[in-house]
């Protein structure tokens, strides 16, 4: 799957919410320019893997209140791999959204519809959930249960992509990507 190219000025945009765009010396700006993913990736193999992005990036790609190490954010912006949302991390999002504290507080930071709407001017694609995706049986089990992360694992199987996540509980597997 390949990104649809994206406008100068969505690049801008992302740049500059990410913190890449700089003011020079004198003035005019200046752009700091990361690397391309493939700089950060392990090998060479891997740079041309699409990447399904876990549910803390998607926060962080719609501008929610998410930090991020300087590495990662330079590692989203940078041109490179296809960038996926999965409907999953949609729905968690939903599901945390509508849960509630006992102090009465959303566990969620961000309303679902506001995250899509945002993603509408990143440049990343929106993944459906299929009825093969849910059937996969995934080549190696993750260590924990956590039902959002197996259905990122089976759609990165599928897909033939890898999930880029900061979970440490799936350091090591195969399907995931740390930056």
């Amino acid at each position: 799957m390949a990104r649809s190219a994206s406008t100068s000025s969505d690049w801008r945009a992302t740049k500059r919410r990410w913190g890449l765009l700089k003011t020079g010396p004198n003035g005019p700006r200046t752009w700091t320019i990361p690397p391309s993913r493939a700089a950060y990736s392990a090998s060479k193999a891997d740079s041309a893997v699409s990447l399904i992005l876990d549910t803390h990036y998607v926060f962080a790609l719609a501008s929610v209140n998410v930090r991020l190490r300087k590495r990662e954010s330079e590692f989203l912006a940078a041109p490179g791999e296809p960038l996926l949302v999965s409907a999953v991390s949609i729905w968690e999002i939903r599901l945390k959204w509508n849960a509630m504290h006992a102090s009465g507080l959303r566990k969620g930071p961000e309303n679902p519809e506001r995250v899509i709407e945002r993603l509408k001017s990143e440049p990343v694609q929106l993944l459906s959930l299929s009825a093969a995706h849910a059937a996969v049986e995934l080549a190696i089990s993750p260590p924990h249960r956590d039902p959002f992360d197996e259905l990122l694992l089976a759609q990165a199987q599928a897909e033939g992509a890898q999930l880029l996540t900061r979970d440490a509980k799936l350091k090591g597997h195969p399907l995931t990507r740390f930056v």
